[in-house]
Order: C-alpha cells, then structure tokens, then sequence
C-alpha cells in the first residue's frame, strides 16, 4: 500500500490497520485518517471514536439521559434506556416510569388491593388504611381488644376480658367495675351525682 491509497471503508490509521468503532451517528464511516466519528455517536456510546458505552446510570444521546430509578438494580440499556432487569415494585413500561393502575401494587403490578381499604392502597407494597374493623397492611387482620379503622381505638378497659366489636367499639361480654352503655364508657357513680 502506498502513502496515496486510503485506507478501505471501516479502517483506518497508518497502515488501515485498525477497524473503526461501527457507532457513528447515521451509520457514518468513520475518519480514515483519525477513526474519528466526524458525524458523532450513535445513542448510548461517546468519545472521539465513539467506542465508549455510556457510563452506568446513563444512556442515550451524549450519553446525557438518565436510567429511571424505578429499574431493578438502577440499571438500563445504555442505548435507549429499557430497563434490562425489570421494575422495581409499583412500576410498569420499558422504562419503568409508569406507576400501577388504582388498585394494584407490587411486581409488574400484578397485586390486587385489599377490598377492606379505606381507598386504594400504596402502588408499591400494597398497604393502606383499613377499614373498621381490619388491621395490617393488606387488612387481613381482625381486630382484636381494639375497633375502628386500622383497629387504632382500644376497647374500653371496663369491657369483660376487654373484648368489644371491632367495628363499633360495643362491649361483647358486659361491662365491669361499676360501668355501663354500650362501650361500658358511663359511670353509675357519675350518673348518681347528677341526680
């Protein structure tokens, strides 16, 4: 080869020994003097040669974009951001930046919220306030010596064995100790004073 022949497409350098990185914007040649990609990258690689991938985390044009934080292990092609590994719980789409549909959480969305939430549960875990009568977080739970939603009201202490009805609060098994009503919450000392 002579100094006056150029190297053949997709090499270059002295002596055309070296093959050019096939990344050039527009599947461009690249320089046969240099190996520079004189037209820039293809998305998802950098440098001068375009023989660089992006750095992880990272994808697209220049290398710019950002890998959503919904991917499994922050991790997504460098090229057009696809999520290699799946969605982190809660998360649809190629590139996990859709959230689950009301009424549905977890992996790929594919749980169903709890018929005793309040309103529909978290879209990640499932969780969500219960109501009356359920505890836990996907409500699973019966109330027990509490009432109410997500069971947070304690039955009265004046309930036998502090059992009450774990909607209302009402005592099951009578009350103790000198009360009385529904919830044992009236005091016959007090109603004797009013008189």
């Amino acid at each position: 080869m002579n100094c006056t022949e150029a190297c053949k497409d997709g090499n270059y350098g002295p002596g055309c020994v070296n093959n050019c990185s096939g990344h050039c914007l527009g599947d461009v040649l690249c320089n046969k003097q240099t190996g520079h990609c004189d037209t820039g990258c293809k998305p998802g690689y950098t440098g001068d040669l375009c023989d660089t991938a992006c750095d992880r985390g990272y994808f697209g044009n220049q290398c710019k974009e950002l890998c959503s934080k919904n991917c499994l292990n922050e991790k997504c092609s460098h090229i057009d951001g696809v999520c290699k590994n799946g969605c982190k719980d809660g998360h649809i789409g190629e590139r996990c930046n859709e959230s689950c549909q009301p009424g549905y959480f977890g992996r790929k969305c594919s749980g169903i919220c709890s018929h005793r939430c309040i309103s529909t549960c978290r879209f990640t875990d499932g969780s969500c306030i219960c109501n009356h009568g359920w505890m836990g977080s996907n409500c699973s739970e019966e109330c027990l010596q509490y009432y109410g939603e997500n069971c947070q009201i304690p039955c009265s202490e004046y309930c036998v064995n502090r059992t009450c009805d774990r909607f209302n609060g009402s005592c099951l098994a009578g009350c103790k100790g000198g009360a009385y009503g529904e919830k044992c919450d009236q005091d016959i000392k007090d109603n004797l004073q009013r008189r």
